[in-house]
């Protein structure tokens, strides 16, 4: 059974980080260390040393060779460009106080949170069997990509906890109604799913929501409707497993496991993962 409607193109775009349009926020925002596959370990505010005064990275064409998969894989989900445009005249470089550059890093914290959530309601306003909430769906849909063209001004004055609020609690309806719709009955995960091996169980449904996966064996799991909303997935082995009915998964988290050309993901990752 089909369980997603296809995203059209023009919202999948808006989830297209455009690296060349951003300040390098992912590399001085956020903390980085060295086992999380970074080149460093630093603090927020502590630019890469790598990061070059063009905000391209000096390294980038060795990531993989160098073992970087933090680097490599990390994915803003759009919010670099988003927020790069809140400050048009200068980049936190050019920031006139200590202040001035931390409202940037804090603008882009926002963003990454406000670029997730916008990820899942679009995926929740495919989903076929809760059709009837795709109109509140679409609308706090809408209303979240308005605000990513807002004004800085008018960014931070708007209340985007209260936003958020209610998009994760629509959500939360949103689960609740596709489990109602399609008759699942709750199913346990196992305590422990660190390093766990799946194979042979039946996954179809499983709601792995904020569990930790790390380094679990789901080769050729049918993960068909298997909630992944804020999974650690990291080194999870998904070579022949059949994602693409799987609800929730970002491109940063696919992009921290073990696929091959047998794993089918969704649509949606497919098209973020080739489109960058």
């Amino acid at each position: 059974m089909k369980l997603h409607a296809e995203l059209p193109d023009a919202i999948l775009q808006e989830f297209l980080p455009r690296c060349r349009s951003c300040y390098g926020l992912c590399c001085v925002a956020l903390a980085r260390s060295i086992p999380d596959g970074f080149p460093e370990t630093r603090l927020p505010g502590e630019p890469c040393s790598f990061l070059q005064p063009d905000f391209r990275c000096t390294i980038h064409a060795e990531l993989s060779a160098r073992g970087l998969f933090g680097c490599e894989t990390y994915h803003c989900l759009g919010a670099g460009q988003m927020v790069s445009g809140l400050f048009p005249s200068g980049s936190w470089r050019l920031a006139d106080s200590p202040d001035e550059a931390r409202e940037i890093y804090r603008a882009f914290l926002l963003g990454e949170g406000l670029k997730l959530t916008l990820w899942y309601l679009a995926e929740a306003g495919t989903l076929l069997p809760v059709q009837e909430l795709w109109a509140r769906i679409n609308r706090l849909l809408s209303k979240g990509l308005a605000l990513c063209g807002f004004s800085r001004e008018d960014f931070f004055l708007y209340d985007l906890e209260e936003y958020l609020l209610r998009a994760h609690s629509l959500l939360r309806q949103t689960w609740s109604m596709l489990r109602r719709q399609l008759s699942w009955k709750p199913r346990r995960r196992p305590p422990n799913c660190v390093g766990r091996c799946f194979q042979g169980w039946d996954t179809r449904g499983m709601n792995f929501s904020t569990s930790s996966l790390a380094q679990a064996d789901f080769q050729g799991c049918d993960l068909w409707g298997a909630n992944f909303l804020g999974a650690d997935i990291q080194g999870a082995d998904f070579r022949g497993a059949d994602l693409s009915e799987a609800l929730f998964l970002t491109p940063g988290q696919i992009g921290r496991t073990i696929t091959d050309e047998t794993t089918r993901l969704p649509q949606a990752l497919l098209f973020c993962l080739n489109g960058r």
